[in-house]
């Protein structure tokens, strides 16, 4: 019996660390740097090397490395605990930062022609983070896991409408990864149900809403 209630508990543990490795490898940064290699891989008009590698470039510095950065040094000023910013308090800053960031980039990717969709993916990415930071002050902390989730999987159903692709398996796979995440961000107990699924609802709303806007009530 002893036995059977320490092998029990093994499995626990060993289960809530797959969930939190879970949540450290799909982590919301890591977004940014592949939604911009995906539409390179989906885009089928021709797009010079050199540009594909200079906008690779300038997504992973902006959105990767200088949030990283940022993040140690607020770390190393004990302004956070931890990297997931896991307090209201703690992400007020770091969330205005990362709009900024977003919004900046944006409006770069939309000087260049034949990268509006990409520009439009961070657009939304920003306008997003605005209202999660919004949230903030009426002491709601909207989940970025799934917030940046469901940006990805609307921005690869917008490619695939835009560009006549059917893409049903990858976008099966990031609703089941969608599922799976809101599920380990719960069992985590670090969102309530509401802060998950309003991340999920807000991704989708805004990265459709900036579409329809840019490319057909603006056109």
């Amino acid at each position: 019996m002893f036995d059977i209630l320490v092998s029990e508990k093994d499995f626990y543990f060993y289960k809530m660390n797959i969930e939190k490795a879970v949540s450290y490898v799909i982590h919301p940064i890591i977004f940014g740097i592949i939604a911009t290699l995906s539409y390179f891989i989906i885009n089928p008009k021709f797009l010079p090397k050199d540009l594909k590698f200079h906008i690779i470039g300038i997504v992973f510095i902006s959105t990767y490395l200088i949030p990283i950065i940022f993040l140690f040094l607020l770390k190393s000023f004990n302004t956070i605990d931890s990297f997931h910013l896991s307090s209201i308090d703690e992400r007020k800053f770091p969330l205005f930062f990362f709009i900024v960031l977003n919004a900046l980039l944006s409006y770069r990717l939309f000087q260049i022609p034949n990268l509006e969709l990409l520009a439009l993916f961070f657009l939304a990415s920003s306008i997003s983070l605005f209202i999660v930071y919004f949230s903030l002050y009426f002491g709601i902390k909207i989940s970025l896991h799934t917030l940046s989730l469901s940006l990805f999987t609307t921005f690869i159903l917008i490619l695939s409408y835009v560009f006549k692709i059917r893409l049903i398996f990858l976008l099966s796979f990031l609703i089941l990864l969608s599922g799976y995440i809101s599920y380990v961000r719960l069992k985590l107990k670090v969102h309530t149900a509401l802060e998950v699924y309003l991340g999920y609802l807000i991704g989708i709303i805004i990265e459709f809403t900036s579409f329809y806007i840019m490319f057909y009530w603006y056109k």
